[in-house]
Order: structure tokens, then C-alpha cells, then sequence
């Protein structure tokens, strides 16, 4: 499945492309205040649950930045077409503790990392309408994400070893987008866009298979390790939800301006 919408974004960038009318090529970075929800809740909820005293510290996921590139075809007046992919990385989320994690009086050390990434291909069309020395934007696409990630989880227990579990997700959605903007013109050929864009990529189950290195922990009946172990090493979906408004400034090369 994922290799035919492939197949057909690549199809539609490709006749974009190579359209007579084609009028130009457009870049963007948009940040972000997007937080994923689901994985700072785990986190926040798992660090209560287990008992790590004062030492433990939280880092969570407070927004996404994302780059992209399209290519943009005038098909009528004051009507473009346009075709693209993209990068979108959240902020890492982390959790730490150290030397309070006890069992039969042995002292523990870890660290927790997460970190979600994808690349969204997409289809836009977009209305203008010049007011002046400026030309106001709006568009609205389609798009499907490729979204993959990681959990590193590092846990050192004196008196018996260490515990490292790395679990890799992946996955994908389709999603939609909106976007509204200014274009000023600075040459006949160039342009500077400023804007706010709007996805909207509901939460998506990530599937995760954990890789466990570690000590032989038949002799530990804690509960604090025992739920520390079946959070991180029993495979499990990952919700991510990527959906949330940025602000987004960009350039873009046309032919001559519109």
C-alpha cells in the first residue's frame, strides 16, 4: 500500500514538473508549537508510578519544526497547483534519575529518550489575490506521512548490570493541511512568503518491537523494576499526533510575477 501512494505522489510531482505552464518552486521552514501528547502523558504518568524520589527529571516534547519544497503550477488565473515532500522533527523527550531507584538497597541510574520524525508528501492547490505590493494566499492539501521514531531506554542497577532497550516505530496516515499567507514580491522572479499553515494528522499507532540487552534479573522482586521492565520491553503501539498550527515564512522563484 505505501509503495503505491508512493508511486502515485511521485507520478503527480513528476507531470507538475514537466507541465508547459509550470511556474515555479517554493520552499518553507514552519515551526511548530505542536506537543505529542500521548508520549509526554506516558512519560509523565510512568515517572509517578515508579518510585525515583527528587533526582528524576522531564523533558517533554513541546513543538515540531518542519522544512518542505514544492513544485507549483499556474493552471488558471490566480490558480496554482502545487506538489511536494517534507521533513517534520519533534524535539527529543527525556527523562532521567539517578542513584534513587533502590532494591534490597542497590542504587540505580538511568535515562529515557524519545523522538519522533516523518516526511509528508503532499498535493496543494492555492488561490491569490494581489492587494497591491503584496499578494494574499490561501491553499489547502492532501497529504500522506511516512512517521517513524525511537525509544532508548538505559537502566543501570548496582550489583547487577545493566538494562538497555531501544524500540524503533513506524508507520503512516494520510493527513490534511491548510495554509494562509502574504507573497511580497521582491524581484520579477523571486518572492518572500510569510504564513501560518494548519495539519491536521490525527494520532497514528506506530508499531514498536523492543531489542532488550541486559542482566539476568530472575533473583529481583521489586515492583518498581517490575514495572519498569514490562513498560519498556513488552511490545506495544505508540500514538503520535502530529495535528497543530505553524508559522511558516518561505521563498519562492516563479517565471515572472503573478
Amino acid at each position: 500500500m505505501r509503495k503505491l501512494i508512493l508511486c502515485l505522489f511521485v507520478l503527480a510531482f513528476y507531470n507538475l514538473a514537466n507541465a508547459q505552464s509550470s511556474s515555479g518552486f517554493r520552499v518553507t521552514g514552519t515551526f511548530s508549537p505542536t506537543k505529542i501528547d500521548f508520549l509526554n502523558n506516558s512519560l509523565e504518568t510512568w515517572s509517578k508510578d515508579v518510585n525515583f524520589g527528587n533526582s528524576s527529571k522531564i523533558t517533554k516534547t513541546e513543538s515540531t519544526w518542519q522544512i518542505g519544497a514544492e513544485i507549483l503550477n499556474e493552471i488558471h488565473e490566480n490558480l496554482v497547483v502545487g506538489g511536494g515532500f517534507g521533513f517534520i522533527k519533534a524535539d527529543e523527550g527525556k527523562f532521567s534519575f539517578a542513584n534513587t531507584y533502590t532494591n534490597d538497597g542497590n542504587k540505580g541510574t538511568g535515562n529515557y529518550t524519545y523522538l519522533t520524525q516523518a516526511v509528508p508528501l503532499a498535493v496543494n492547490a492555492y488561490t491569490y489575490y494581489t492587494f497591491g505590493f503584496f499578494t494574499g494566499y490561501f491553499g489547502a492539501g492532501l497529504n500522506y506521512c511516512f512517521i517513524w521514531g525511537f525509544e532508548d531506554f538505559n537502566f543501570e542497577l548496582e550489583n547487577y548490570g545493566k538494562l538497555s532497550v531501544n524500540t524503533n516505530y513506524s508507520g503512516g496516515a494520510f493527513g490534511l493541511n491548510t495554509q494562509a499567507g502574504m507573497t511580497f514580491q521582491v524581484t520579477d522572479a523571486f518572492a518572500l512568503d510569510l504564513g501560518v499553515k494548519y495539519n491536521l494528522l490525527q494520532a497514528v499507532k506506530l508499531d514498536g518491537k523492543p531489542k532488550v540487552n541486559g542482566f539476568d534479573d530472575s533473583g529481583i522482586s521489586d515492583d518498581n523494576y517490575t514495572k519498569v521492565k514490562n513498560t519498556f520491553t513488552v511490545s506495544r503501539k505508540t500514538e503520535v499526533d502530529l495535528s497543530g498550527i505553524g508559522f511558516m515564512i518561505g521563498v519562492s522563484m516563479s517565471s515572472g510575477k503573478r
